[in-house]
């Protein structure tokens, strides 16, 4: 029985030097919404808005039609194309923390 005994507590003894877990550390995703408004014939104007914590992002735009005739790799584009036709536009914002929503898009017509 002694002999029990003394290898049930040489078995749940914690070991001293064991290092301790680290906590795990929040993570708070920012909260991104395009949006858009027509210009002047063939044009329309799109915006991304990041609302919360989001240092050193990069933004990639993609469009459905027309062609990105300013501000790729900004928070703001302008586009042009064909009058009445409509285009939604797509950005991608890079550098948030894995698990992030990261894509958001609207569609507008051209003015």
């Amino acid at each position: 029985m002694i002999q029990f005994l003394m290898l049930f507590a040489a078995i749940t003894t914690p070991v001293p030097d064991a290092p301790a877990e680290e906590a795990p550390v929040a993570q708070t995703c920012p909260s991104i919404s395009v949006s858009g408004a027509p210009g002047d014939a063939g044009e329309a104007s799109f915006f991304v808005g990041v609302n919360g914590e989001a240092k050193d992002v990069t933004f990639l735009w993609s469009i459905s039609s027309g062609e990105i005739a300013a501000g790729q790799e900004t928070s703001a584009i302008t586009v042009k194309g064909n009058a009445g036709e409509s285009v939604t536009a797509t950005v991608e914002l890079g550098g948030l923390a894995p698990g992030c929503e990261s894509l958001d898009s609207e569609t507008i017509s051209f003015g």
